[in-house]
Order: structure tokens, then C-alpha cells, then sequence
């Protein structure tokens, strides 16, 4: 097993340690047609219930983009079976978090996981 390998075992084992990840749902929009009648754009989604470590958005990462206020969630790679973008949702102990920005994590070619900034 080479050192990537090895990391992206440990990073999956580390969001899952009880006391440290965090429970969410990843859900994943898929939009479809627009329907002319009642002037909306038919969505579907699918949710997948898994972990991941939560913190604060430094304020180095503030910018035009990213707020004060953002949160930021580490999900193992291994952890989805899609990648995730800024059209799906993250919903945690009830609030549904619009995804910012999705930062891969990506070693010697190895995906190790997904960084997502999320605002309420």
C-alpha cells in the first residue's frame, strides 16, 4: 500500500472516530426541465447520511467569496459516490447549508478528500 493509500485509509477512519466527525447529510441535486406552466426548473435529489469533521473558516480564507460567518466541512473522498458541487446541499442537526466551494484534497493523483465551504 502505497503513502496515498495509506492516507486516504486514515483520513476515513479519522471522520469516523466517535467524538470527532460530525453526522450530515450530503444531498444531491439533480436539476431537470424547466416546466413553462409554473415558471420552475424540476429538481431532483438524493440523500446520503455520513460524517465529516466541521470547523470555522479561518479569516485568511475570507475573501469575495467565502464570508466570516462560513463553515467548512472535511469529508473523506471515500465517504461519496459523486463529487460533490456547489448545486448540492449539506444538512446538518436541521439546517440545510448551500455548499460555497468544494476544495479536493488530492495526493501523488490520489483524491483523499473533499473540503466543502458551507453557509447557512
Amino acid at each position: 500500500m502505497g503513502l496515498e493509500a495509506g492516507l486516504k485509509k486514515v483520513i476515513g477512519k479519522v471522520v469516523g472516530t466517535a467524538g470527532l466527525g460530525t453526522p450530515v447529510t450530503f444531498r444531491r441535486v439533480t436539476m431537470g426541465r424547466y416546466d413553462v406552466r409554473n415558471s420552475k426548473v424540476k429538481r431532483s435529489t438524493s440523500d446520503t447520511s455520513l460524517k465529516g469533521v466541521l470547523s470555522s473558516v479561518n479569516q485568511r480564507e475570507v475573501n469575495e467569496l467565502i464570508q466570516g460567518d462560513d463553515l467548512k466541512i472535511m469529508i473523506a473522498s471515500d465517504a461519496l459516490t459523486v463529487e460533490p458541487s456547489t448545486i448540492d446541499e449539506l444538512i446538518m442537526s436541521g439546517i440545510t447549508y448551500q455548499i460555497i466551494r468544494v476544495e479536493k484534497i488530492i495526493q501523488a493523483g490520489v483524491l483523499l478528500n473533499y473540503v466543502l465551504y458551507l453557509r447557512a
